[in-house]
């Protein structure tokens, strides 16, 4: 009898491995140091994602492709289970040593592992020496599918979803050695990849508090900014106030949009006690949407910034004669950021739908990156022939040293105006670089706080407008008999008007851009500098 029912289980099992296998029978692939054909490689891996991800507190523990019971506590002692998720029966025993968030996981990344070896498939199980002279094999290494890559490189990858905690924008790292395998940790021997990056979710926090803080503050800075100029029409009917207001708007998007972001998808993946449950595991539709328009303001925020660019480029050249239309800038602040963007999303849909679209998807990437350092390109050559062409007529005045200072007082101030700090954050360290934690503190300051930087610069210290506020401050305050302000008057208002009345009347004292235009305008016209259409 007993022979009859182990000759029944071994039928049984000999049946589930035909049906898992694909067609092509021959297909083989990688696991770490092992070639395993296509069924058993399902098997194997799943079993291993089970020990990786509960290597202790379960009554499971993997042996090849199977999981045997350890304490007896739900099974028999030594029970093996073969760990096919394919089927119900089997399945559903391993779920039962596991609450349903941990099933979902593990279920996740046993169909991982079956996606890598579709992706990374042999059609013979032994390699190609002269291939892999040159280039570690591409395999599966338990967490992550990792591609043939050449010797002596480390390549990344996205930090797998079904780990607990872990965000998706973070990535590991896999080492291909210089004599083409792959980096092996020297106490147990075997192929090793650097997930340590991806549970480093204390400075992750502290990013996310960071970026939290600077958009906040950006817009407490912007919007009072954008009402002020909308406020006094003699500011709202000039060109360059109005290039001001749209770049303003496109920051407050992109604050708004990175607020909803940190607070409904950022700190709800750290803070869930489910990984399942969470918006980024369940990639809805609504967290999708928030991704795609945060890339989009993200490039709204570079295209107006090089317009504003542009803009004082042609004005100077042109010895400040403002263009008579702004709707090209208009078409290009707005509008041209959708072309990349919906280019990229549907790519997204396509071929990475998950985790709300926030892994990466290596070369693609570009079409976002491309237009927006393009733009950084394109700005620092404007800056840099602006320089050229003011100091070029400044040196026919050597005895002026002033006007060297407001020049580079404007220098300074262009700066952030046309988001050249950013280049400070262009190059990004490697995680096992011991600055890697500071650059990415520095680059989610710089980031998120340059819609406060503009506010100040172009509107909140701005000559101009302080004339505008200290004119409405004077008229509004009530007089008493003998024309002295009533003592009713807040300190608040008191104290912003002797502020405001204590400043100089020159508007191009003030340290904003658009004064130091007006300073250069008014020593161009004074003859003090000579208009570039004379030097010709």
């Amino acid at each position: 009898m007993a022979t009859v029912l182990l000759a029944g289980l071994l039928l049984q099992m000999m049946i589930l491995a035909a049906v898992s296998l694909p067609d092509n029978a021959t297909v083989y692939c990688r696991e770490r140091d092992s070639i395993l054909p296509y069924g058993t490689f399902t098997l194997h891996s799943c079993a291993n994602c089970y020990s990786y991800l509960f290597p202790i507190d379960k009554e499971l523990h993997a042996h090849k492709e199977f999981l045997f019971s350890m304490n007896g506590t739900l099974f028999p002692h030594m029970t093996l289970i073969r760990a096919d998720r394919h089927n119900i029966t089997n399945k559903n025993a391993i779920c039962s040593t596991l609450n349903k968030d941990e099933c979902q996981r593990w279920q996740s990344c046993c169909q991982k592992a079956e996606d890598c070896c579709l992706k990374t498939a042999y059609n013979q199980p032994d390699y190609d020496p002269e291939h892999f002279k040159e280039t570690c094999p591409r395999t599966w290494d338990g967490y992550g599918c990792w591609e043939d890559t050449p010797a002596s490189t480390t390549v990344s990858m996205s930090c797998p979803l079904f780990i607990t905690h872990v965000m998706p924008s973070l990535h590991a790292h896999k080492e291909c050695t210089e004599n083409a395998t792959w980096w092996k940790d020297p106490i147990s021997g075997k192929e090793w990849t650097d997930y340590t990056t991806c549970l480093d979710l204390k400075n992750f926090k502290l990013q996310t508090i960071l970026s939290l803080a600077c958009n906040v503050a950006s817009l407490l800075a912007l919007i009072p900014s954008i009402i002020i100029f909308l406020a006094y029409r003699g500011l709202r009917s000039q060109h360059r106030v109005r290039l001001h207001i749209h770049l303003f708007l496109s920051f407050v998007l992109y604050s708004i949009i990175n607020l909803l972001w940190d607070t409904l998808v950022v700190l709800d993946r750290l803070e869930s006690t489910s990984s399942s449950d969470s918006a980024m595991a369940q990639n809805t539709v609504g967290c999708r949407i928030l991704y795609v328009l945060s890339r989009y303001s993200r490039s709204t925020n570079f295209l107006w910034m090089f317009c504003e660019a542009y803009f004082l480029h042609q004005l100077i050249v042109k010895a400040f004669e403002p263009p008579r239309s702004l709707w090209i800038f208009y078409l290009i602040g707005w509008g041209f950021p959708c072309i990349p963007v919906c280019i990229y999303s549907i790519l997204k849909a396509l071929h990475a739908d998950e985790s709300c679209w926030v892994g990466n998807m290596a070369v693609w990437e570009w079409l976002i990156y491309v237009p927006n350092l393009l733009s950084l390109a394109m700005n620092f050559v404007f800056l840099v022939n602006i320089l050229r062409i003011l100091l070029t007529q400044l040196q026919s005045h050597p005895n002026e040293p002033s006007s060297y200072r407001r020049a580079l007082k404007a220098t300074a101030i262009l700066v952030p105006l046309f988001g050249l700090q950013l280049l400070m954050i262009i190059y990004r360290p490697s995680p096992q670089s011991a600055f890697s934690a500071q650059y990415e503190i520095l680059a989610a300051i710089i980031t998120n706080s340059q819609g406060l930087l503009v506010a100040i610069i172009l509107c909140l210290l701005n000559g101009e407008v302080l004339s505008h506020l200290r004119r409405t401050c004077a008229s509004s305050a009530p007089s008493g008999h003998n024309g002295e302000p009533r003592k009713s008057m807040t300190i608040v208002t008191e104290m912003e008007c002797m502020r405001y009345s204590s400043r100089g009347s020159t508007g191009y004292q003030a340290s904003s851009f658009d004064s130091e235009t007006k300073a250069i305008q008014y020593h161009w016209f004074r003859g003090a500098v000579k208009s570039p259409s004379a030097t010709r």
